[in-house]
């Protein structure tokens, strides 16, 4: 509900690198129990942007609990972020089961749960939580996955713009 009630007149300038760095910390905890490295690969120091940090980190939380979730204890989940034009380019790579291709459609649906013998249990309500959240901040998020190989979800959000100083 938080989510979709953001607007961007709210928005605070704010370090997206160091947002994802603390969502990488937070998850460690749930990793760690599963012999899970959670690997960051940050081609930049500063990730400036417009937005709710509050959103963005549960945003990122989501993700990354998702990713140990669904990934094979003793596996790495990536998490990258570098510039892609005038956007930020945020990714989280995991080594799990993957999704069928059929499936990835429902993904991002209320209470789209995909099931499966070894699910880890949820209501359907993560994935949708982070689509509003990027989809506030006038980013895109998508997903590739493939059965037995893992998924990647990125997630494309707006740099701040910086007017020249002079």
């Amino acid at each position: 509900a938080r989510a979709e009630q953001a607007r961007s007149e709210q928005f605070a300038e704010l370090d997206l690198a160091d947002v994802a760095a603390e969502a990488c910390e937070e998850a460690w905890t749930l990793a760690h129990a599963r012999s899970i490295v959670i690997h960051r690969v940050f081609g930049v120091e500063e990730a400036p942007m417009q937005g709710d940090r509050e959103l963005l980190l549960r945003m990122l939380q989501n993700l990354l609990t998702n990713a140990v979730k669904f990934s094979p204890a003793g596996s790495v989940v990536t998490v990258s972020l570098e510039p892609q034009g005038v956007s930020w380019l945020l990714r989280v790579a995991d080594r799990g089961r993957g999704i069928a291709r059929d499936d990835l459609p429902r993904l991002f649906t209320r209470f789209g749960r995909l099931g499966g013998k070894d699910d880890p249990g949820g209501v359907g309500l993560g994935l949708v939580m982070v689509r509003t959240v990027v989809e506030r901040h006038r980013g895109v998020v998508s997903v590739t996955s493939e059965p037995g190989l893992g998924s990647v979800f990125s997630v494309s959000l707006p740099a701040l713009r910086r007017r020249p100083e002079g």
